[in-house]
């Protein structure tokens, strides 16, 4: 954890040398705040495992984003009565929070479907979408391509 809050301070500070505030600036900040922590051996180098799991990762996310937005736009510009929302349940299988939490985040910020809730076991997450056909095909969907490469970027 110290790792982590010496990185957002190096990245606090790259903002405040760049005197702009974005989210690419900071970004750029936590790289090279990363990069300086690691070449002062202050924070653990990362594998090429774990590294080509968070591309994956972000790549995977970004293409999905990109498909909802345009399922969502298209029930937008045609309306239809053949919507079918509804909730689904979720077994989790991360272990950590932070893997549960980024899962959940994630979820939520693809249009067309919304966290809800996470049960109290912390084994099943519950999500709300509006693209319903199978409630098994959602499932599946989720568990197959985000929670595991969610799992694969934040769990040993």
């Amino acid at each position: 954890m110290r790792t982590l809050s010496r990185i957002l301070l190096l990245a606090l500070a790259w903002v405040a040398l760049r005197g702009e505030l974005s989210p690419f600036v900071f970004a750029e900040g936590a790289a090279i705040g990363y990069v300086v922590l690691v070449a002062a051996r202050q924070a653990p180098t990362p594998s090429w495992r774990r590294i080509r799991a968070w591309v994956a990762l972000w790549a995977y996310f970004l293409w999905d984003l990109l498909l909802s937005n345009i399922r969502v736009a298209i029930e937008v510009v045609t309306p239809n009565d053949d919507l079918r929302c509804g909730v689904v349940a979720v077994p989790l299988d991360t272990k950590s929070e932070a893997a549960t939490t980024l899962f959940a985040t994630l979820i939520t910020l693809t249009p067309g479907a919304v966290s809800l809730d996470v049960s109290d076991d912390r084994r099943t997450l519950y999500v709300h979408t509006m693209h319903l056909k199978s409630a098994e095909a959602f499932r599946r969907h989720l568990k197959d391509g985000l929670e595991r490469r969610v799992k694969e970027a934040l769990e040993p």
